[in-house]
């Protein structure tokens, strides 16, 4: 009977640690597979993608307009104004996110790819503003999750006015037309109308923050299926002119978006080390300030016109490519700095024990209180199941703000230790 238990309980651990890793990456999994089905049977994706009203595709419209939309009923107004007075990391990161990092955009159109479109896709993706999921990297990475989430909407705010202009510019050497004023209406409808709307909604139905809330996980959810419906009907409309390309083609739009997203990084990472931001303003600053949405850079390649820039599918390819390598790469920064900040709190733990005890319930005791002051966030069950796993609790969505940035794990380590007081 033991025997039987103790298989039965593997197998519920296994049950569950694959679920998790299943949810971790949902979102890679479910591009590559969103490619990979486009390729192997594109009817549906194209039949889907040709539905329009004007030149706005229906069903890939509605894709964009539900990312931001989620943004949107996430948002927490106290959330962003607490970030205010990190004003030099605001200023820097808007900077960077801008006007800095798009001027690589330049560079990446002066590159002879094979075929033309790899250079518009890369261009493209280097002129939008930062990802809209970068918030739940920063968690991960203990970053300064209110200043992260002040740079994503102020950024992508104000990436509809810049982006257009920006992108133009960049394209102005090149062999393409571009209409910005067919970007800014197309910005202004997928991306500002959806968001605006879902903040306001939130606002004014109390019942909202409450779903928001006990619904992060599957409104994340929502998200992904979202980006990999897109990813899905613009790989399918070009999947011939994608198959025709050969590997060398394809291995340099994958090295050059490795490469892109590597130059970020050095390049904000000695700019926010100079600046001497404190620790969790310069995670989120750093990772942040290096990255791109695929949601706007979607946005806008839905409002270009084919006959004058080339292959969507084509101009495409470097984009998810793009999205895939940093959303990778930061995973696993982010997870290295998490390990390497809980081998500090180990080892003020093996140094002086009722230091580390005192400073441990002094931060639970803060993000505990936190966490049950946060307006309509779960009812008192969550909170009971929660508070015990903050961490986890605050991060299963990107989208919406996250009050934790103590180690749940560590922190139950520490406080269940044999230094507690009941030991």
């Amino acid at each position: 009977m033991e025997i039987f238990k103790s298989e039965k309980n593997k197998l519920e651990i296994t049950s569950e640690w694959l679920k998790a890793k299943a949810l971790e990456y949902f979102l890679p999994l479910g591009l590559v597979v969103a490619v990979a089905l486009g390729l192997a049977w594109p009817w549906p994706g194209e039949e889907v993608g040709s539905w329009k009203v004007g030149r706005f595709r229906i069903i890939t419209t509605i894709n964009i307009m539900v990312q931001f939309e989620i943004f949107g009923l996430g948002l927490k107004t106290e959330d962003v104004t607490s970030a205010l007075s990190a004003y030099v990391a605001i200023a820097y990161g808007l900077i960077s996110i801008l006007l800095v990092t798009p001027l690589l955009g330049f560079v990446m159109v002066a590159i002879p790819f094979s075929p033309d479109e790899f250079s518009t896709g890369l261009g493209l993706f280097c002129s939008v503003p930062t990802s809209l999921s970068g918030v739940n990297i920063i968690v991960h990475a203990r970053g300064n999750t209110t200043l992260a989430l002040l740079l994503i909407v102020v950024s992508n705010c104000l990436g509809i006015f810049t982006v257009p202009f920006m992108f133009k510019a960049i394209m102005a050497n090149v062999d393409v037309s571009v209409n910005v004023l067919n970007m800014f209406v197309s910005l202004l409808l997928c991306s500002l109308l959806p968001l605006v709307a879902g903040k306001a909604i939130r606002e004014s139905i109390p019942s909202v923050k409450v779903f928001t809330a006990e619904h992060k996980k599957a409104l994340g959810m929502v998200n992904s299926v979202n980006m990999c419906c897109i990813v899905w009907q613009v790989t399918s409309r070009s999947a011939d002119d994608i198959l025709d390309q050969n590997a060398a083609s394809m291995f340099a739009a994958v090295a050059a978006g490795i490469l892109l997203h590597l130059i970020y990084l050095a390049l904000n990472g000695v700019s926010t080390w100079a600046l001497q931001l404190p620790w969790d303003q310069r995670t989120a600053t750093w990772l942040l300030a290096s990255q791109k949405s695929f949601a706007m850079a979607v946005a806008i390649l839905t409002s270009l016109d084919e006959d004058e820039v080339g292959s969507h599918g084509l101009i495409a390819i470097p984009i998810i490519l793009g999205h895939l390598s940093q959303l990778f790469i930061d995973s696993y920064i982010a997870a290295r700095w998490s390990e390497l900040e809980t081998e500090e709190v180990d080892a003020i733990e093996e140094e002086d024990p009722k230091k580390s005890l005192r400073q441990s319930q002094s931060a639970g005791s803060t993000e505990l209180a936190r966490f049950n002051s946060s307006e309509g966030d779960c009812s008192n069950h969550h909170k009971k199941d929660e508070a015990s796993n903050l961490n986890q609790a605050c991060a299963t969505a990107d989208e919406n703000p996250v009050y934790a940035t103590f180690s749940a794990p560590s922190l139950s380590k520490v406080l269940t230790s044999k230094y507690s007081p009941s030991a």
